[in-house]
């Protein structure tokens, strides 16, 4: 299984990370934040700016479930 998750970095978004990392599950998430791009070691991070329609669509390969958790 892999997710993908928006809000990975917030408090809830990082409980569900490494929840899901205990159980094996690899997680891509995306991030409006460069700087939080490597923010976990083993997660794959993807820029997104929604404001200029910037999203790198390769954060969707093998996805077979998305957590929407930005405000």
């Amino acid at each position: 299984m892999k997710i993908l998750i928006t809000g990975a970095t917030g408090l809830l978004g990082q409980a569900i990370v490494n929840q899901a990392q205990s159980q094996g599950i690899e997680i891509h998430y995306l991030s409006t934040s460069k700087s939080k791009m490597n923010q976990f070691p083993s997660a794959k991070g993807y820029f997104w700016n929604p404001s200029e329609g910037i999203l790198d669509t390769d954060c969707f390969k093998g996805i077979t479930a998305i957590f929407h958790l930005a405000g």
